[in-house]
């Protein structure tokens, strides 16, 4: 839904099918449970162009 760079870290919102309860299995990679407030401005943001980039 939404991608922030740095230059040292990305970070993505993604909507995960099996729910924010199942593990990553990529190494590198966390997942962390969002906010509805986050979910909405993600979301919002990707309607209005913005990538973060």
């Amino acid at each position: 839904m939404h991608e922030i760079h740095t230059a040292r870290q990305s970070t993505f919102t993604v909507r995960a099918l099996l729910g924010a309860a199942t593990p990553l299995e990529a190494p590198g990679w966390t997942g962390h449970p969002v906010t509805l407030e986050d979910i909405v401005l993600a979301y919002l943001k990707t309607s209005l162009g913005e990538t973060g980039r």
